[in-house]
């Protein structure tokens, strides 16, 4: 994958084909917030699974974090950038390191999204911003002792300029906290793929791709309201109305072409780069940084909590012993310099 422009040339063809008339960022940039928008009254009701194995990870990120040298201090101020309804954010501050915040800014594209995170934030107890915009939208001499980016970095075209812009908000010591990532190094491991496709056989297998994005528990739900057009879930054909009524595109878009966009960097997706987030690319990303831990999981495709019981002491094994051949990719880093 290319840099500067070239990091929406994925996009061009599905531009083209659905006669998009501006330039790639900001029709990338139009969809996200038209898909986040229609997705946030859904969001935490459809990513259940998600958000009941998140917090094992963050409490994983959490340990690291406390033993670093030099020690943090006692009183953190937070970022959550892409923070979406504030779920990650709330499961941060029930660690021994969200113990530390006292302080702590929401950032989101998406208003309705922020609106959500907002209504949360209102019973967490701290002092707390709610800011609609990317980085830009920050003071410039804005800094953060620690910054959280959960399940964002495989939505960001140019993850390497993305992560320099983090830089100018952290001092010396600050972290740097990511997780939820497609784990690029890893995407095509025989094992992962083999332990993958094993559990497809046992609980979904032959559903169409938007069918497979979802937990066990909500196929059955999911697939009843994709076929039925029944809301509030098909929020894909009202993302498709408001960018048709605002001229961004001049044809409807499936769910995998808007999926290729919003997830530009996961992998299956007919428009996507499909490489998903890679170690190299969070090095040179961070250059000023060290990391601190950097772990994998989901070895099967899915968390912890969605998996059959048989199958979660091997997880549990996996994550234990520190593989790093799973699906998602999570760590924390510190900037030495």
């Amino acid at each position: 994958m290319g840099a500067g422009s070239d990091v929406f040339a994925c996009l061009v063809p599905l531009m083209r084909a659905k006669g998009v008339q501006m330039p790639p960022q900001a029709f990338h940039q139009a969809v996200n917030v038209a898909f986040h928008n229609g997705e946030a009254t859904v969001y935490d009701s459809i990513h259940q699974g998600m958000w009941a194995g998140l917090p094992q990870q963050l409490g994983l990120l959490s340990a690291a974090a406390c033993q670093t040298a030099p020690p943090l201090p006692a009183r953190l101020r937070a970022l959550d950038i892409g923070c979406g309804t504030g779920l990650s954010a709330a499961a941060l501050l029930h660690t021994p390191l969200g113990g530390r915040i006292t302080e702590l800014d929401l950032l989101d594209t998406s208003p309705a999204m922020l609106a959500r995170a907002r209504e949360r934030a209102a019973g967490w107890g701290i002092p707390y911003r709610a800011i609609e915009g990317d980085l830009t939208a920050l003071a410039q001499d804005r800094c953060y002792d620690l910054v959280l980016v959960c399940s964002v970095l495989h939505h960001i075209p140019d993850v390497a300029a993305f992560l320099a812009a983090v830089q100018t908000h952290q001092p010396v010591g600050g972290l740097f906290l990511h997780l939820q990532d497609p784990n690029g190094d890893y995407l095509h491991d025989a094992q992962l793929q083999q332990r993958m496709a094993d559990l497809q056989r046992r609980t979904r297998s032959h559903l169409p791709r938007g069918i497979r994005r979802l937990s066990p528990a909500r196929i059955g739900a999911r697939l009843y309201r994709a076929l039925t057009h029944s809301q509030p879930a098909d929020y894909v054909a009202d993302v498709n109305a408001q960018l048709l009524a605002a001229g961004v595109i001049a044809r409807p878009l499936t769910a995998a072409e808007l999926w290729s966009v919003t997830d530009i960097h996961v992998d299956n997706l007919p428009f996507s780069w499909g490489d998903g987030i890679r170690v190299q690319t969070l090095t040179a990303g961070l250059a000023a940084y060290t990391p601190v831990a950097l772990h994998s999981y989901a070895f099967f495709g899915v968390l912890l909590p969605e998996l059959p019981p048989d199958l979660q002491p091997a997880e549990a094994t996996l994550i234990a012993q520190h593989a790093m051949n799973g699906k998602y990719l999570a760590g924390i880093w510190q900037r030495s310099h």
